[in-house]
């Protein structure tokens, strides 16, 4: 097991990075007023940054969580891969995302918005709260 900073330099650091890009869910744990961690599955984007972005409806449950308490667990669904990426994080909610990272965002989902009925426009219009998180230490194997 790994864990820290992702070091590329590192082999766990590059099959998470691999991971991180190509992966398409994920799960977001943020946590309830009561102090339970609430799991939830998200469409996601490793940005050039190193940060996670995704997006929220307004008045979900997980925007309040994160105003209340900004520490996340960001876990890899990794059905296609014995590898295991965790990242405890802060969530951060800014007035909007960047529009490269949207860019990248809608065209590594492009073939699943059509999935949920959306397109791009639709989604965003629908999902418009732009979340990142910032990852602090970063573990798996």
């Amino acid at each position: 097991m790994t864990t820290g900073r992702l070091d590329l330099s590192t082999p766990f650091g590059r099959v998470a990075t691999g991971l991180l890009a190509s992966e398409e869910i994920a799960w977001l744990t943020t946590i309830t007023k009561g102090g339970r961690p609430e799991p939830n599955p998200i469409w996601f984007l490793w940005t050039k940054d190193e940060r996670i972005l995704l997006f929220s409806k307004p008045g979900s449950a997980r925007i309040g969580n994160i105003r209340r308490t900004p520490e996340v667990s960001f876990n890899l669904q990794t059905a296609h891969s014995q590898h295991v990426v965790v990242a405890a994080g802060t969530g951060e909610l800014p007035d909007r995302a960047d529009s490269d990272s949207t860019a990248e965002f809608d065209i590594k989902y492009r073939d699943r918005f059509g999935l949920i009925g959306m397109d791009s426009v639709q989604f965003h219009s629908e999902f418009s709260i732009p979340i990142v998180v910032v990852p602090g230490n970063v573990r798996g194997w």
